[in-house]
């Protein structure tokens, strides 16, 4: 194997050395830089902060305001290590409406956002908050492995989500049960099964959501014994049933 020759072994440790310093730069600004001027002169007017404390590398805040979100006592500290690959990545955890949420986001400076090991819970009241046209609601709870946003839309999904005591509004009152909502990594749009736990009535479905933010819903529903009267004589405004006693539904839209 040929020997690398002197100069070209020079520029490459030269070129190391710049890369290097300038990567401590970075962290000793970033390490330094105050929340609060951060907050100031850097986020968008459409973002409320307050109660800001720390530093853009460590630091918290008591309240944020956005997109009609109310988040409070939010920590954040960096990932510096992710700073090498081109990411600007932090632990973050906070408190939206009644819940918890913890979880790591990393940015690559290209418009993108993604979400790693997102856990927590939401509590009654967020799902009609955040989705009205939806007309549902429930307790939340989270397991998500990786979620990526682009231009703040979802592109990518890997991960479960839990509605607990799920109820329709305008139906009724009584919970209809627990669902489960899994979804798997692909390529061109993300896709989703829905699962009836400990339900009132037995629902198997699909979600299916474009990277344009337009979403599909489909599937097949059916009452089981322990399903009430009521809602059994609601099901029969949904068609004819197969063989099987299910009907088909279908919801579709925009976020």
């Amino acid at each position: 194997m040929r020997a690398l020759p002197l100069t070209d072994f020079r520029s490459l440790i030269k070129g190391k050395t710049i890369f290097l310093l300038i990567v401590v730069f970075l962290i000793g600004a970033i390490s330094n830089f105050p929340a609060k001027a951060f907050v100031r002169y850097v986020l968008p007017a459409s973002i409320i902060v307050n109660g800001t404390s720390g530093t853009v590398w460590y630091g918290s805040a008591s309240e944020v305001y956005v997109n009609k979100l109310f988040l409070r006592d939010i920590r954040w500290s960096i990932k510096p290590i992710m700073l090498l690959s081109g990411n600007l990545s932090y632990k973050i955890s906070l408190y939206p409406f009644n819940g918890k949420i913890d979880g790591l986001v990393s940015s690559n400076f290209t418009g993108s956002l993604t979400y790693h090991d997102i856990k927590g819970s939401l509590s009654e009241g967020t799902l009609s908050e955040l989705f009205p046209y939806l007309g549902i609601d429930g307790e939340i709870n989270l397991n998500i492995n990786s979620l990526k946003l682009v231009n703040n839309l979802p592109v990518m999904m890997d991960g479960n989500i839990n509605i607990i005591n799920l109820k329709i509004n305008g139906l009724s009152d009584q919970s209809i049960g627990n669902y489960l909502l899994k979804f798997d990594p692909t390529i061109d749009s993300i896709i989703g099964s829905i699962e009836s736990e400990n339900a009132l009535i037995d629902v198997a479905g699909v979600i299916k959501l474009e990277t344009d933010g337009s979403y599909e819903i489909t599937g097949v529903v059916s009452p089981n014994q322990f399903t009430p009267e009521k809602i059994t004589v609601l099901l029969g405004f949904l068609g004819t049933p197969n063989n099987l006693n299910q009907r088909d539904f279908r919801f579709e839209g925009r976020l």
